[in-house]
């Protein structure tokens, strides 16, 4: 049974994109390569603030969902079984994050390396960054001057598809468990209304309409947007994800610090996660 998730939408520092005179939020790539553009500093050579953060690694194929699902990508066949993302959407959507880094320099994997992936953001030094709703609360205590927005990842094209991940988080029953009655008091509980709303106001996403409707009037700005990009969510491949996000984000990363193609990361990554999938392997 589907209990509560989250997905991936675009956090942006209000105070960055005033000063660069950014007055309307990126709706298309091109618009996002501006933005970021205009918000990235270099002194004598050396990058001081960072458009966008991109990041690598298993979060770095989560993040890269809002992407390539806007370049019409899919990550698997329908049994599941056979990866499909060495694609024209696939060589779009990871040509353009090495663009970024690469041919625009706004996002470097090296920025502020030792405050960890979304450090730099907190910090106030990084324009833009992908993440989900876990963060609402901590970032203002992290950084009570950090002054931020949501928005929705940007299409590819104007009026272009758009859809981001959706990491449900599912409760389940072993059916040879003799303690399938409490069991499944227990998922009663969980899944109630009032559970659903408490849960949100800690930044996770309810996927029990009932909660939802509770929980929206009271929502904050950033929640808001959260609850908007829903009908776009796209649920992750439920089974074999965790091949593709450790095998395929391992290939984003050499392709984001340039030591590997974008077509040959493509390849590999598709040909990694084949493997782990024959070999029946869970990573």
């Amino acid at each position: 049974m589907p209990w509560q998730g989250g997905h991936r939408l675009m956090y942006y520092n209000k105070d960055l994109f005033k000063e660069a005179g950014i007055t309307t939020l990126p709706e298309t790539w091109d618009d996002l390569v501006d933005a970021a553009k205009k918000t990235t500093k270099f002194e004598g050579g050396t990058m001081v603030q960072q458009g966008i953060i991109l990041p690598w690694g298993p979060d770095g194929a989560t993040s890269f969902c809002g992407f390539f699902y806007a370049a019409g990508g899919r990550w698997m066949d329908d049994t599941a079984e056979k990866p499909m993302f060495n694609s024209e959407a696939g060589k779009a959507a990871l040509g353009f994050w090495v663009d970024l880094t690469q041919k625009h320099k706004v996002s470097s994997p090296k920025f502020l390396f030792g405050q960890g992936i979304q450090g730099s953001f907190v910090l106030g030094k990084s324009a833009m960054q992908i993440a989900g709703p876990w963060n609402l609360g901590p970032y203002p205590k992290q950084n009570p001057k950090l002054n931020f927005g949501i928005m929705f990842p940007p299409a590819r094209t104007k009026g272009g598809p758009r859809g981001w991940d959706d990491a449900p988080w599912k409760l389940l029953v072993n059916p040879k468990t003799r303690y399938a009655d409490p069991a499944w008091e227990i998922i009663k509980l969980w899944t109630s209304k009032v559970s659903l709303v408490n849960a949100m106001s800690i930044g996770v996403v309810s996927y029990r309409k009932s909660a939802l409707e509770e929980f929206k009037p009271k929502a904050n700005e950033h929640w808001k947007v959260f609850i908007d990009a829903m009908p776009y969510n796209r649920a992750r491949p439920f089974k074999n994800w965790r091949a593709i996000a450790v095998r395929f984000g391992a290939q984003i990363e050499k392709a984001l610090l340039g030591t590997v193609t974008v077509e040959q990361a493509l390849a590999d990554g598709e040909k990694e996660v084949k493997k782990a999938i024959d070999e029946g392997a869970q990573l």
